[in-house]
């Protein structure tokens, strides 16, 4: 048996005390969804899996994988989400707004933005640029 755990992170601790091996896929920061108080324990048990020679951690992203290396010193290898249907198309409403989703607050949003030059094509915006219900992008 392999254990597969993704999101939240959190989920990976539930299999820390298995003889099987873990496959843990980071797609958020590892301390997401986590009371201040449990965020160090859990850092360390997830550094410990890490050092687990039968356990395998991915990150989703390079951000993931330079947010899991700040968080706990170990540099993940990146395997981005497959994209199926890459020749597929869209011809309902033409827009230059991307809107970007991050639960977790505007940090991604803030980062791509200053990622982009002005001359970009596209303009990226968050929630709090729309009507709260993404109705404005349906």
């Amino acid at each position: 048996a392999i254990l597969v755990c993704t999101i939240p992170v959190l989920t990976c601790a539930a299999f820390a005390a298995f003889p099987f091996p873990v496959v843990a896929y980071l797609h958020s920061p590892l301390t997401v969804q986590l009371p201040p108080l449990a965020q160090a324990p859990f850092l360390r048990l997830i550094l410990r899996m890490a050092n687990d020679p039968k356990n395998h951690i991915v990150a989703n992203t390079h951000y993931e994988q330079v947010m899991a290396e700040h968080s706990i010193g170990l540099r993940f290898p990146v395997i981005p989400t497959l994209g199926l249907y890459i020749s597929a198309s869209y011809t309902g409403y033409k827009s230059n707004d991307v809107l970007v989703f991050d639960r977790y607050g505007l940090l991604r949003l803030h980062i791509f933005c200053s990622a982009m030059p002005d001359s970009y094509a596209l303009r990226l915006v968050g929630l709090h640029q729309t009507d709260r219900k993404f109705s404005a992008f349906s």
